[in-house]
């Protein structure tokens, strides 16, 4: 029985032949087809799958295009007629697999390598060659693969492996690390494949004794550490070993201002896209319950692995990059927004419920010792007040591993996800604007006219790490991040907003007594830096109220930060903020108010 014409022409489309009509496959693709009978479309498999018209390429396009027909179609799901579609399609979906899978076995289908095939599919996708067809048939043929675990892993491992050591090439922005991207993110949406990656033996690499091997080693060799790599943060101070100088920040003494501008803004949109496009990719493991543990894991052990960040002089060589931790901080950072970017305070203040002071002394994922810098504690009255909270998982952990991939305590993800971007924030964004300011500084011991090669090489650098730590977004989520944090405190401490600053002797609630110091610290230490390097930024791009909060609350009672460094610093931070201010800017007003509070107390 001949095949009804519309079945034809698609035939005709994807083989790349032009029916007698002249129509192009493209426009057959969104047309409503009519009727048919199963048996037709079994004439149509059987024609396809003949030696004449099975390469695999046409099939997949053909594959793409039925599918295109499914959901265009206005026919009901349980009618006989989509049915028939779907086996049609379905049955095309397995055939492609086996082919990639067996590639030896059929000959004819013009495929000598299956790993090269769907590579070359991904990176058809990321060209966007016949994109809306390829992508459908893709995302057909990856949706089969539910509950086919050994068939996954025998077609993927390969070409997740492929993926991963052609970034691993790719350190800087420069280099052409978006194709492996796009890919991994393409494949991330479907379950069996997200799951595969979570399998790999590399996702979280141990040491022998069962904990996380240092960061440099997580960050060369975790599964997701080089996706998480290119940067235009440089790596060595040596222009001719770095390509973002060399391509973009050449003889700074001949250009202007304003096209040094146009360069930075140029690679901070760049950032920003890499950026949103890790969130993405992130998003793909945590939409799923099966995968969200083992991607949280994977970020918590970037935080325990670079522990040693914490220190005054560290170890360089078994932490991560500055430009991996900004990354992984970046990505923080957007997760946090549903929460931390709301405009108005009654909405944050109804998502700081979700938030459980809990898991920073149960030693779930972050595991603080218990020496560490407490608000208003000493290390002994930390630890008889958190007995309460620690369970016998507590005191007999396991391996790192185990406990960061599977924690004893369970915690929302708006917790878990705050509590982890202040850490990484103290261990990544400002270390790297801690190191910027001392570079800055040995600039200025330096400045001549002409200025030296020494003064331009820093220069280079300098513009460099700013299209990372000035980019609008990790300004702008940043402060959203640390307004958050601010209040949130402030509801520890059983405050409100309008309330006065406590008594200069009262006792804080024994929560906020116990949350680390580092918080307060590190708010004042980003307003600090940005006061001194972006202030315009700082001011058109974000919020910076909760400095007044800061300086009205934990400033000027010892009571509620016992430690007079911290203290300082936050006034050092209200006084560089506090000249920018300006005077008609109404979300201002309350930073004011609280100025004045303060200088009264």
């Amino acid at each position: 029985m001949p095949s009804p014409s519309w079945i034809h022409a698609t035939i005709c489309a994807v083989l790349g032949v032009t029916d007698a009509q002249g129509a192009q496959g493209d426009q057959l693709f969104i047309s409503t087809p009519g009727p048919w009978s199963l048996d037709q479309l079994e004439s149509v498999v059987v024609d396809v799958l003949s030696e004449e018209n099975s390469s695999l390429p046409a099939i997949l396009r053909l594959t793409g295009a039925i599918d295109c027909v499914l959901a265009t179609s206005e026919r009901s799901k349980d009618d006989d007629e989509q049915a028939a579609l779907k086996t049609m399609r379905d049955l095309f979906c397995s055939y492609i697999l086996i082919v990639v899978q067996f590639p030896e076995m059929f000959p004819y289908a013009g495929v000598a390598d299956g790993t090269a095939f769907v590579r070359r599919i991904l990176r058809d996708l990321f060209d966007g060659d016949r994109r809306d067809v390829t992508a459908r048939a893709f995302d057909a043929i990856c949706a089969s693969l539910d509950e086919k675990t050994e068939q996954t892993a025998e077609i993927f491992t390969p070409v997740l492996m492929g993926l991963r050591e052609d970034i691993g090439k790719c350190r800087t922005i420069v280099d052409s690390f978006a194709p492996s991207l796009f890919a991994l993110k393409s494949l991330v949406k479907h379950k069996e494949i997200a799951l595969l990656m979570t399998r790999q033996p590399t996702w979280l690499p141990a040491a022998p004794n069962g904990d996380p091997v240092d960061g440099k080693a997580l960050e060369a060799n975790s599964f997701l550490g080089p996706f998480f790599a290119p940067t235009a943060i440089p790596e060595s101070a040596q222009i001719e070993e770095n390509p973002v100088i060399q391509r973009y920040f050449l003889n700074l003494d001949h250009r202007t201002q304003a096209d040094v501008d146009g360069t930075v803004q140029l690679l901070e949109q760049t950032m920003m896209n890499l950026w949103r496009d890790l969130k993405d990719l992130s998003m793909g493991f945590l939409r799923r319950n099966e995968t969200r543990d083992a991607f949280v894991g994977w970020l918590s052990a970037v935080v325990y692995t670079n522990e040693e960040r914490s220190k005054m002089q560290f170890n360089p060589y078994i932490v991560s990059s500055d430009g991996f931790l900004c990354n992984v901080c970046a990505v923080l950072l957007y997760l946090c927004a549903p929460f931390t970017s709301l405009d108005t305070a009654e909405k944050r203040a109804a998502k700081m419920d979700l938030v459980d002071f809990r898991y920073l002394v149960s030693r779930s994922r972050i595991m603080y010792r218990d020496d560490e810098t407490r608000l208003a504690m000493d290390t002994h009255e930390f630890q008889e007040w958190s007995a309460q909270y620690r369970g016998s998982a507590d005191s007999n952990p396991g391996s790192v591993c185990d406990r960061l991939l599977n924690p004893p305590a369970s915690f929302k993800f708006v917790t878990e996800s705050f509590f982890l971007a202040l850490r990484l924030m103290r261990l990544g964004v400002l270390r790297a604007m801690e190191r910027m300011t001392e570079m800055v500084k040995a600039m200025q011991r330096m400045r001549s006219d002409p200025p030296s090669p020494e003064f331009l090489s820093l220069l280079q650098v300098k513009f460099a790490v700013d299209c990372v730590l000035q980019a609008p977004d990790i300004v702008t989520l940043s402060s959203a991040l640390y307004r958050f944090a601010t209040e949130w405190l402030l509801r520890l401490g059983e405050q409100s907003l309008d309330q006065a600053p406590p008594p200069p002797n009262s006792v804080p609630p024994r929560a906020l007594a116990a949350m680390p110091e580092h918080i307060v610290y590190d708010a004042a230490t980003f307003l600090i830096f940005m006061a001194r390097f972006g202030p315009k930024k700082l001011i058109n791009g974000a919020s910076v109220d909760y400095v007044g909060i800061l300086a009205a609350r934990f400033s000027g009672n010892g009571s509620w930060v016992k430690n007079a460094g911290v203290r300082t610093h936050v006034m050092e931070a209200l006084m560089q903020i506090s000249p920018i201010l300006s005077p008609e800017t109404e979300s201002l007003a309350a930073t004011r108010t609280c100025i004045l509070i303060t200088c009264t107390t």
